[in-house]
């Protein structure tokens, strides 16, 4: 496999997503002097993206779902065809710092990395909006919201629980060992999660680097697909799958558990039906879950709690700063 970079970005309807946006990633990476190729992944789109892309950036290489397929098996097409070691996936709405992919693979020489990603901001706002990811098993049930973003002295790397898939360069070969992107969490949301953490439950690293720099505005494209009581269900059923397909430490199944049925017990009290759809929706899908948890479970070779140990050990540095990020599935 060649050394260098694919840029995989999923598209759909994002033209001018791709106008605003597009060259601030291949300056980027023109900028980082590393081989690298740029690969559109489009979903269907019903506007003119694919014209778009062919009359003003013909080298960038362009495939075409016929249907919607959504984010995770969008991006394993991409993986699947790409020709270099490391896939950076971007959305079509990221604005890239032109340093964004030098730094990132500045780390390619590091034992076990799976992931590295940067730091986000808002768009608009200039406001960070992911930092590194924490990952807290709380009452059952993994929160990550929890940001952390390192002050004063900052040192390049920091062990993080995921990289959203925002802006994120994955190894290739760990990407196709894992099978890609797990495609039960079609159309969006926590497939980033999830193959992070099986990752870490194979004892390959996510790296954070607070040096890179990346803006997004979130929800961009969801937001016009999906109404936000959608984008709610769809994000409460995969945390549901996230849960019952990688939990493996007893204690921590038996907690999940009883969380289950304390929520299942007393939504109705404030009237959240939706998590009861959600549920329902992610019941008639256990079978599936439980095979890839199988499949999962031959190559693990850590804890739950080994790999909350690594975070702890970014975390706890007296440099860092902790900040909460609300998420529709929590």
């Amino acid at each position: 496999m060649d050394k260098g970079i694919s840029a995989l970005i999923p598209n759909w309807n994002g033209k001018y997503l791709l106008q605003r946006y597009l060259p601030s990633i291949l300056d980027s990476l023109v900028a980082s002097n590393v081989p690298h190729e740029v690969i559109v992944v489009d979903d269907a789109s019903t506007d003119d993206s694919v014209s778009f892309l062919g009359k003003h950036y013909p080298y960038i290489r362009v495939i075409q779902n016929e249907a919607n397929q959504g984010f995770p098996k969008t991006c394993n097409i991409g993986i699947k065809t790409a020709k270099y070691q490391w896939v950076l996936i971007l959305n079509n709405d990221v604005k890239l710092s032109e340093d964004y992919v030098k730094l990132l693979y500045s780390k390619i020489e590091i034992a076990n990395l799976f992931s590295v990603g940067g730091s986000i901001h808002d768009m608009g706002s200039g406001k960070m909006i992911d930092g590194g990811k924490v990952g807290r098993f709380i009452f059952g049930n993994f929160r990550v919201t929890t940001n952390f973003v390192p002050i004063g002295n900052v040192t390049e790397n920091y062990y993080t629980f995921y990289n959203p898939a925002t802006c994120c360069m994955y190894a290739r070969d760990k990407l196709l060992a894992l099978n890609g992107f797990d495609e039960l969490f079609s159309p969006f949301n926590w497939e980033d999660t999830d193959i992070a953490y099986r990752a870490w439950k194979r004892g390959w690293i996510s790296l954070y680097d607070p040096r890179a720099t990346a803006y997004h505005t979130p929800n961009t494209t969801i937001g016009k697909a999906y109404r936000e009581n959608n984008i709610y269900i769809i994000s409460r059923r995969n945390k549901f799958f996230f849960h019952w397909k990688n939990l493996s430490d007893d204690s921590m199944k038996l907690m999940n558990i009883l969380s289950l049925i304390l929520h299942v017990s007393l939504r109705w009290l404030v009237c959240d039906f939706k998590y009861y759809s959600a549920l329902g929706l992610a019941l008639k899908k256990l079978p599936l879950v439980l095979q890839n948890r199988k499949i999962e479970s031959v190559e693990r070779i850590l804890t739950d709690k080994a790999v909350l140990n690594y975070i702890k050990s970014s975390i706890s540095k007296s440099d860092i700063n902790l900040m909460e990020k609300k998420h529709l599935e929590n």
